[in-house]
């Protein structure tokens, strides 16, 4: 009995949409409209005459067949990486000292160490999560060989995306009544806290700060425990908090902006092949 070919592109959609948590949060990773994810994923279901996936609002839940499938489509994705990398390239060597926010860490660098490890077995990763402002100068004196960030200058790296901001609070507690409103902040130079404070400011609305932390999780602590609401880029809100979108008329949060995320790189990385290759593995996975 011969059996349909599962095709390496409807395998990669299958992956991408499982570790992105959804179809929209997969398109950008992949290069392709949401439908278009929409539609390799139907084909791979037709083509296994099963659901590997259940679709629900906010997130994909994998099936039994789905989890079954997932460990032999890494698999395959792993091997079809080696074997480009065997037939058109030497094998790389070296260290790269690599940064990222811990807001960046899951939804981005996830794919892209992903893609990178199985190409490039022979490069060491050294990697630090903090915050941009402190990645930033940790590139300029050469301390890091790449980062990636929220940019603070127009001109600061390689523009990948923009990563929005949003309100965020527990969703039972309901925080954004209380006058002034009590929020939680990133540390003092942090651009969510200054595009949080000027926002507020521009509408007038009374706030004190009650908490600040330069981690996430310290962060979604703050929110978690009802001590305050937050500003977090929308990549990074877990499940347990909700965005404090149509608020009743009085208590509405203004609008906020969104962040330029960008590759940094270090001028003392710049002959440096296993950079290179890094470098580009964000550009081809991440830029929009």
């Amino acid at each position: 009995m011969k059996h349909p070919d599962l095709q390496i592109d409807w395998l990669r959609a299958f992956v991408v949409v499982v570790d992105a948590g959804s179809l929209s949060a997969a398109a950008p990773l992949l290069h392709r409209s949401q439908s278009a994810v929409s539609m390799q994923i139907k084909k791979l279901e037709g083509a296994l005459g099963k659901a590997v996936l259940v679709r629900s609002p906010r997130h994909m839940d994998l099936t039994a067949a789905g989890a079954e499938l997932l460990s032999y489509a890494r698999r395959m994705l792993e091997l079809q990486a080696q074997t480009q990398a065997v037939m058109f390239g030497p094998e790389l060597e070296g260290r790269i000292r690599l940064g990222v926010p811990d807001d960046y860490a899951a939804t981005y660098l996830t794919p892209v160490l992903r893609s990178f490890a199985a190409r490039h077995q022979g490069v060491e990763i050294e990697l630090t999560c903090e915050q941009s402002t402190s990645l930033i100068p940790k590139v300029l004196r050469g301390d890091l060989d790449l980062a990636l960030i929220s940019r603070d200058k127009p001109q600061r790296g390689r523009l990948l995306f923009q990563e929005p901001l949003v309100w965020v609070g527990a969703p039972q507690f309901e925080v954004w009544r209380k006058n002034p409103l009590p929020i939680a902040v990133y540390e003092s130079g942090s651009l969510a806290r200054i595009e949080a404070m000027a926002a507020l400011a521009a509408r007038r609305r009374a706030y004190r700060v009650v908490y600040h932390s330069s981690s996430l999780a310290g962060q979604v602590a703050a929110v978690e425990s009802g001590l305050a609401v937050a500003v977090l880029t929308r990549c990074s809100v877990p499940a347990s908090l909700q965005p404090l979108q149509g608020l009743p008329k009085g208590f509405e949060l203004p609008a906020l902006g969104a962040m330029d995320v960008a590759v940094f790189r270090s001028k003392s990385s710049q002959r440096s092949s296993a950079v290179d290759a890094m470098y580009e593995q964000f550009v081809s996975t991440l830029a929009r």
